[in-house]
């Protein structure tokens, strides 16, 4: 703006300060040749004058249009500005987002892992205290067995040592056998001959 002002301002100068030769007195109805001359050069600085009015209208013309196109470029290069800091901004957006779904989704896979290898070992747990359990019970039946074995066993060898004492009378040797088979196993039997 401040160079078209000092365009116009010089336009307007330069047009009073023209070295113009018909302006210089003369004595009435005496032109002389030289007159011709000078009105030839007269004309020609007109022209030239006008030529350099022309092209300093010209001039700022460009002037004009130069600062509007650099008006116009300034406004596109601020909206491009603002166009490429949104773009990156939504990026950064995106990419946080982005982010954070990974992190979620991770977290929800170490959550689903971590409930897994929890229940594995939970049920691994329960199956081995139930086969421990099964293993001592099986061991206590055992022992139980074994010792009503030798119970009976004991029981048999004085039930024999009774027997084989004479002490005893008929009936009552009956009745000891009696009660004996009644108490003990079918396997476990054996009918002792006399």
């Amino acid at each position: 703006m401040k160079t078209l002002v000092l365009i116009l301002t010089l336009l307007l100068l330069s047009g009073c300060n023209s070295d113009n030769r018909n302006s210089h007195p003369y004595i009435m109805n005496q032109k002389s040749n030289s007159t011709k001359g000078e009105s030839e050069k007269v004309r020609l600085m007109k022209m030239d004058s006008e030529n350099k009015k022309d092209i300093a209208e010209i001039q700022m013309k460009q002037a004009i249009e130069v600062a509007k196109i650099h008006q116009v470029a300034e406004v596109e290069k601020a909206t491009i500005n603002k166009d490429v800091a949104l773009v990156k901004n939504e990026t950064e957006l995106i990419k946080e987002d982005n982010t954070f779904n990974i992190q979620k989704w991770l977290l929800i896979l170490v959550g689903i892992l971590t409930s897994i290898i929890a229940f594995y070992i939970f049920f691994n747990a329960q199956k081995n205290r139930k086969s421990k359990v099964q293993m001592h019970q099986d061991d206590l039946e055992q022992q139980r067995i074994l010792k009503e074995q030798e119970m009976r066993y004991h029981m048999a060898e004085k039930m024999l040592d009774t027997l084989s004492s004479g002490k005893l009378s008929q009936d009552q040797e009956a009745k000891l056998i009696d009660t004996f088979s009644q108490t003990a196993n079918p396997s476990d039997i054996k009918v002792i001959e006399k």
